[in-house]
């Protein structure tokens, strides 16, 4: 993973937080494409619209928070042009720090793994402090 990383950073001139057009240029062109034309690392900000964790007592089988953590981190990002030229995000990867909100009660910080198409995120996240793993969907922001 390390050596992936490393390479897509190389491949758009390590510029994470310039305006992707000011790193990328995609164009639609036949013939032969490296896989690398069109990746960019970015930041990103995902936020869990759902937080499922598997429960598994004979009442219920998950416990289910809404809007329950936020995070940031690098994303891995696929961009493909527009008609009118511009870059448009169809799908990328995400690693985030996430913390909870603490609005359902729930505490503590961990570490999510998310894929995303468009802006919507599916993935899975390990909350250090409740030493529990999570199934969820979200929005995922790239800058």
């Amino acid at each position: 993973m390390l050596s992936a990383v490393t390479l897509i950073g190389s491949a758009q001139i390590g510029n994470i937080i310039k305006p992707i057009e000011n790193v990328l240029t995609v164009t639609q062109v036949d013939g032969q494409k490296s896989l690398l034309d069109n990746v960019a690392l970015r930041l990103s900000v995902g936020v869990t619209t759902t937080q499922s964790t598997l429960v598994n007592t004979p009442e219920q089988l998950f416990d289910t928070h809404p809007m329950s953590a936020i995070g940031f981190g690098l994303g891995v990002q696929w961009y493909t042009p527009r008609p009118d030229g511009s870059l448009f995000n169809k799908y990328g990867a995400n690693l985030l720090y996430l913390f909870q909100d603490g609005v359902d009660g729930l505490k503590g910080s961990g570490i999510g793994l998310f894929g995303n198409i468009d802006i919507f995120q599916l993935g899975v996240d390990y909350n250090f402090t409740l030493k529990r793993l999570s199934l969820d969907t979200g929005i995922t922001l790239k800058f």
